[in-house]
């Protein structure tokens, strides 16, 4: 029985979203897809934080909100150093202001990272 339970659990989840690590993604049950339009930028100051702007849009606007979760990984190791979520609202292809920020840890103000899609759903 608890595998039975295990089983749909993880397969709910597999449905309602599609991992990716890339650049792009398709937006879970649709032809929408989710693209970052900065994949390498620089670290910057912001107040007393280290962090990266990822530009975040999707192809078409939805009839529900879509959340794209968003990875930055060191140029220099490869390492993941950040993690965000931008949350686009139904109707709209951006979030509010077309970025989300990341703050980062491990890295210094100049440094080269990779900002890469991890998922996309729609709630």
């Amino acid at each position: 029985m608890k595998k039975f339970i295990l089983l749909i659990l993880s397969s709910l989840f597999i449905s309602t979203s599609v991992f990716a690590d890339e650049t792009n993604c398709r937006v879970w049950g649709t032809d929408a897809v989710a693209t970052i339009n900065n994949p390498v930028d620089e670290l910057h100051q912001y107040g007393s934080g280290i962090c990266v702007f990822a530009k975040v849009e999707i192809t078409e606007a939805q009839t529900k909100d879509v959340n794209v979760v968003v990875n930055v990984y060191s140029a220099v190791d490869n390492h993941l150093i950040g993690s965000g979520v931008a949350r686009i609202a139904k109707g709209h292809t951006t979030p509010n202001n077309g970025y989300i920020t990341i703050e980062c840890r491990g890295g210094k103000v100049g440094d080269v990272v990779y900002i890469r899609l991890a998922r996309a759903s729609c709630q």
